[in-house]
């Protein structure tokens, strides 16, 4: 029985990690990380946007330069509405402290 239970639980880590591995493949492949490929016109935002997360940049390139709504990015990442907007605030907070007091 004990053996059962620790295959399930070798099972499930395999499964979710395979999960988590999908996603991130899937922002790369999908063209999403464009901030690594755009034009370095302002170094410190470039370097700013460095530090977020995948999600997080993803998030930010699709509201603030792509302009559309958190529902439609929710739909794109499974995310919840309330958690995208979250995710994009927390990101530009970030992005205000490691730019320091640049306009």
């Amino acid at each position: 029985r004990q053996s059962y239970i620790k295959k399930k639980q070798r099972e499930h880590e395999k499964e979710t990690r395979t999960k988590k591995e999908a996603e991130q493949s899937e922002f790369r492949t999908a063209g999403y990380d464009m901030w690594s490929r755009m034009e370095p016109q302002n170094e410190k935002l470039m370097a700013a946007m460095q530090q977020l997360s995948l999600k997080e940049r993803f998030v930010v390139t699709e509201y603030a330069l792509k302009g559309k709504p958190f529902k439609e990015i929710a739909q794109e990442t499974g995310l919840k509405e309330k958690g995208v907007a979250s995710a994009y605030y927390r990101s530009i907070k970030k992005l205000r402290a490691e730019m320091g007091d640049v306009k």
